[in-house]
């Protein structure tokens, strides 16, 4: 497959994430935050999921309404955050008559069981690429249905640790959001009612300022660095502080900058991969204080790492891979957002490569 973006450096493919156009064990470093569940509509085409070879579908089309459509909005069956993408329009989906094979937009599932199946066909595809010494970030909201949460993050966690999957969970950070989208949840409070004030019970709980983001790799023998690694700095913890950003684009949730940076800079080194077996270079510490290789190829050469995003939306991290020279491969389902994606990108310069 041709990408519809490539300068050399960052390439752009509009495809599936369950179809990636990338060699096995290719990627040292995946970073991306897959379309939360009911939570919003997304501009991308219907999938073919749950196929069965061999058959000739027969899809029965049914709708039924978004949870995310203004009747719903800040009630007790989705509180939600206030400026995000909601969903007027009712969902449209097929079932196959012979196969139970379902057509329609990954997020927009009727149970969470079936949208956490569907996950598990993209992340199956994307261990595939992963180098053995790679490592996985995956962000991931949760959803509250009915007045409860449905767990989610960590349903999926507990599921890519299992077989066929069968990944290591390495650590998971919190993602805390300060500034964040306030949530329409009042408690007990004063309501006029034919003509008179009366107390009325709410449903209160905390406004939800963080998310998960699973740090996964395949083994213990990934490449893993602090950042901070040449000044000496310590060790990063879990929890990572840092505001979201209002996208000036068609794309809502977009990835800050500095989220990327941390992950990035952690997962693949500045120094650059063997340019033979792509094994990873070290920094030796002081008093040696320069990049070592990891494998025993005799070439001298190194190449720059290569970072992934199957989900890669208007191309945040693959702007960030640019600017922190790395090779930024995004893969989306969206002719417009990665139409987005390639604006930004033609403006984003070229970095020297250590």
């Amino acid at each position: 497959m041709k990408p519809i973006f490539d300068n050399g450096i960052s390439k752009l493919f509009h495809t599936d994430a369950r179809s990636l156009p990338l060699e096995d064990k290719s990627v040292h470093c995946i970073i991306t935050s897959p379309p939360y569940y009911g939570m919003r509509a997304y501009d991308v085409e219907p999938a073919v999921w749950d196929e069965v070879d061999d058959c000739e579908h027969d899809f029965v089309y049914t709708e039924r309404k978004h949870p995310m459509t203004r009747t719903n909005y800040g009630s007790s069956v989705q509180p939600q955050a206030s400026g995000v993408n909601i969903a007027d329009e009712p969902i449209h989906e097929g079932t196959c008559a012979k196969c139970s094979a379902w057509h329609g937009k990954l997020g927009e599932e009727e149970s969470s069981n079936r949208y956490i199946d569907h996950l598990m066909e993209v992340f199956l595809e994307a261990k595939r690429v992963l180098r053995d010494d790679g490592v996985m970030w995956v962000n991931l909201g949760d959803t509250y249905r009915d007045g409860g949460a449905l767990g989610i993050p960590w349903r999926f966690a507990l599921r890519m640790m299992e077989e066929p999957i069968g990944m290591l969970l390495r650590s998971e950070v919190i993602w805390s959001k300060p500034y964040g989208f306030p949530e329409n949840l009042h408690g007990w409070e004063w309501k006029d009612h034919e003509g008179k004030r009366e107390l009325t019970r709410g449903s209160w709980r905390c406004t939800d300022a963080h998310e998960p983001i699973f740090q996964f790799a395949k083994a213990m023998h990934y490449y893993g660095q602090n950042p901070g690694y040449q000044v000496s700095s310590p060790n990063h913890r879990s929890v990572w502080e840092i505001p979201v950003h209002g996208a000036s684009n068609s794309h809502y949730a977009m990835f800050p900058e500095m989220l990327l940076n941390t992950c990035i800079m952690s997962s693949t080194p500045d120094g650059g991969v063997c340019a033979k077996c792509g094994a990873p270079w070290a920094w030796g510490k002081p008093p040696i204080g320069q990049w070592l290789r990891t494998c025993e190829c005799k070439t001298v050469g190194s190449v720059k790492a290569t970072v992934l995003d199957p989900f890669c939306g208007s191309g945040t991290t693959v702007v960030v891979a640019q600017k922190l020279g790395r090779i930024g491969i995004g893969v989306d389902s969206s002719a417009r957002y990665t139409g987005d994606a390639v604006k930004r990108l033609e403006a984003v310069p070229f970095s020297m490569f250590t």
